[in-house]
């Protein structure tokens, strides 16, 4: 916004929160917009990069942008109800591949993953919309439990796995990086924000857990993880679902998939450089080069693939553990995870600003 102001010769300022921007006019006029973040929209992000490129390097007209702007706004979703579905569906099984699960483990994942789906396509079209998180947890822990009654399985993968898209890491890691550099207002917000949906997420875990524990449980065998050749075919399907579920055009899936391999590259080669605790930052760090390295390439935004390869990066999970760990009155881990959680978080946002430093992002990219 201030580069389209100064284009124009606009004396305005700025001063964006998560849920409004603040406009002043002449230093007189001050004009308040709310705005609801939503969820991540890749397609119009990379339809209005492009578009804000084109006025800002004078190619179109303020007036030929204008309609253009609200074909953009108006577009239809990308993808329907029930290609979201599978994509969540696909997004258990693949993690549960990912965080070493077994075939059993895959396939309770890929339940708890079509529960979670459902549960939000469902919640988000109703008056209910803000419930959808609890809603989608409360579905899981109801599945999780009937399935462990019924057959050995280490029930936390198919939890994980199957809310890991609703995990709020990369809003705590965006608010991680926002305190960093100095936007505390915004930052404090964005973290709590993280905080209360991790702790939606554990209660609904919880109660689902609850309702049916006179089910039982079968004791869990030890899990014995896939071949090493299946976890470069779950990335494959993890890169899939996050083209759908982040609303990504679909010419972006292979840079989508580069980014996924790149960050789990990174955060195993930074698992051998640094610890698994800092694992993360070296991650972040591969999956940033690469971002502003394609923006700069192409005029593309990078988060086309800095957003999905983050996502596999942050430290969500470790979140919903320490509250979990909570709910279940287990303080000392509650803990524990909660401050392992806070030094992932700072890796990620250390590994993200040195490689912005490294490889400046392109300014005329949003995003």
């Amino acid at each position: 916004m201030r580069d389209f102001a100064r284009s124009w010769d606009l004396d305005v300022d700025f001063f964006a929160l998560p849920t409004a921007v603040f406009v002043s006019a002449g230093g007189e006029q001050l004009t308040l917009q709310q705005s609801n973040p939503g969820e991540p929209d890749l397609t119009r992000l990379a339809a209005l990069t492009t578009l804000s490129a084109d006025v800002l390097s004078g190619a179109i007209s303020v007036e030929e942008a204008l309609p253009a702007l609200d074909q953009i706004e108006a577009a239809p979703e990308p993808y329907s109800d029930a290609t979201t579905l599978a994509a969540f569906a696909l997004t258990g099984a693949s993690a549960a591949v990912v965080f070493g699960g077994g075939a059993v483990e895959l396939f309770a994942s890929c339940v708890t993953g079509t529960v979670a789906g459902a549960a939000t396509v469902l919640a988000s079209r109703g008056p209910s919309s803000r419930l959808a998180t609890t809603v989608a947890a409360l579905g899981v822990g109801l599945a999780i439990t009937a399935m462990v009654s019924l057959t050995p399985v280490d029930s936390r993968i198919p939890i994980l796995a199957g809310l890991l898209v609703l995990l709020p890491g990369f809003s705590l890691t965006v608010g991680m990086t926002e305190l960093a550099t100095g936007h505390h207002l915004t930052g404090s917000s964005r973290v709590l924000g993280a905080f209360l949906a991790l702790l939606q997420l554990g209660f609904g875990v919880a109660l689902g857990s609850r309702l049916l524990a006179h089910l039982g449980a079968v004791d869990p065998v030890i899990v014995t993880p896939l071949p090493a050749w299946a976890v470069g075919i779950a990335l494959l399907g993890v890169s899939t679902a996050f083209t759908v579920l982040l609303r990504a055009p679909g010419w972006a899936w292979p840079r989508i998939t580069l980014a996924t391999f790149v960050a789990t590259a990174g955060s195993h080669i930074g698992t051998w450089l640094l610890g698994a605790a800092l694992a993360p930052a070296m991650g972040a760090l591969a999956v940033t080069l690469l971002s502003n390295t394609l923006s700069r390439w192409t005029g593309r935004s990078a988060a086309l693939t800095q957003v999905p390869g983050i996502l596999l990066l942050v430290p969500g999970s470790l979140g919903f553990e320490a509250v979990r760990a909570l709910t279940q009155n287990d303080a000392l881990a509650g803990v524990q995870g909660a401050f392992s959680t806070a030094l992932a978080a700072t890796g990620l946002v250390g590994g993200m600003l040195l490689g912005h430093t490294l490889v400046p992002p392109d300014r005329t990219s949003i995003g």
